[in-house]
């Protein structure tokens, strides 16, 4: 599986962990638009997305715009359009934006304390973001920064404490949602 193929499933779970009251068959609809190059950025917080006559759609494109935290799309001013509040226009849009972010570039690193009654304090004047996976035995820390970088922090395991240093390599952001 490639690299393209991995990122686009992981953006898909992304979009339905989003959006869990929306159907498969919404999620698919969606990803057929967005697969269809069916999505263009014209400007900050607008889109336009190609209409296709199969999906039933009566124009050749649709306008989606991101206003006021909401999405709105021009299929939304039909006679039917106001019960769909998220309609696959909108889905395409966000979708296409997940995939671009799981596409991204991001900087991490993995720790994990086999050790029931553990802690991770982070030193360093980095930005650093930090995610807790507990397990059975421990936890995993995933240690994530906007660059490469060497990080000085204390461990804590059970009564032991050390000073250690982490470093973040590059990695795809999706990887980290497929982990």
């Amino acid at each position: 599986m490639n690299i393209y193929d991995e990122s686009l499933k992981a953006a898909i779970r992304e979009l339905a962990r989003r959006y869990p009251r929306k159907s498969r068959s919404w999620i698919r609809r969606s990803l057929r638009r967005y697969l269809s190059n069916g999505v263009m950025r014209i400007g900050e917080n607008t889109w336009l997305v190609k209409g296709d006559p199969k999906m039933s759609d009566s124009l050749p494109q649709y306008i989606v715009r991101f206003v006021n935290g909401k999405y709105t799309c021009d299929c939304q001013v039909s006679m039917w359009g106001e019960s769909r509040k998220l309609c696959t226009h909108i889905g395409a849009v966000i979708l296409s934006q997940i995939h671009e972010e799981m596409m991204k570039t991001v900087y991490v690193a993995t720790i994990t304390l086999n050790c029931k009654d553990n802690q991770l304090l982070i030193l360093s004047k980095t930005n650093v973001e930090v995610h807790k996976k507990g397990t059975e035995k421990g936890t995993t820390y995933i240690i994530k920064t906007n660059n490469q970088a060497l990080i000085k922090a204390l461990v804590a395991c059970n009564d032991e404490i050390k000073e250690i240093e982490i470093e973040t390599k590059p990695s795809p952001y999706y990887k980290l949602h497929t982990s």
